[in-house]
């Protein structure tokens, strides 16, 4: 089941956030459980998508999204945050559930568009995933920095 997000979640979420992180490309990066946990209580009042995957009553995942204009326009675009489904869960429809429950939170909140990307280490899985479910792949991310 998909549902939003309530300020009781959040420390599940944080919980899920770290394993994220830990198991990203970025993990040596320090991860801040204040700031994510600001953005989370933030995004589950309104100021964006906040939502989880939970399965026989325990949450297995969680999505975060955000409306944001288009640098050149007032017209607004989704924009993904995080997506995340705890290992022992992957394989199962959590994931394309909870993006396709972003992309109509989207749309119904004024987005031209949804636009959803990975940079955590997990492009070739991502991307497939993606695909599947139909949407088309528009660009790339280059770094500089972190590998």
């Amino acid at each position: 089941m998909i549902r939003p997000a309530t300020p009781a979640d959040i420390p599940r979420l944080l919980e899920l956030g770290e394993a994220m992180h830990g198991e990203s490309r970025l993990r040596d990066i320090a991860f801040s459980r204040e700031k994510v946990e600001r953005l989370l209580t933030n995004l589950a009042a309104g100021k964006g998508c906040l939502l989880v995957a939970e399965r026989d009553g325990e949450i297995i995942g969680g999505f975060a999204g955000v409306l944001t204009p288009y640098y050149f326009s007032e017209e607004m675009m989704a924009v993904d945050l995080a997506l995340f489904v705890s290992q022992d869960r992957r394989g199962g429809l959590a994931a394309v559930m909870l993006i396709r429950s972003f992309i109509e939170w989207a749309f119904q909140n004024g987005a031209r568009e949804a636009l959803l990307g990975t940079n955590f280490g997990a492009e070739s899985k991502a991307n497939q995933l993606y695909g599947r479910i139909g949407l088309g792949q528009v660009g790339g991310l280059f770094s500089s920095g972190v590998s």
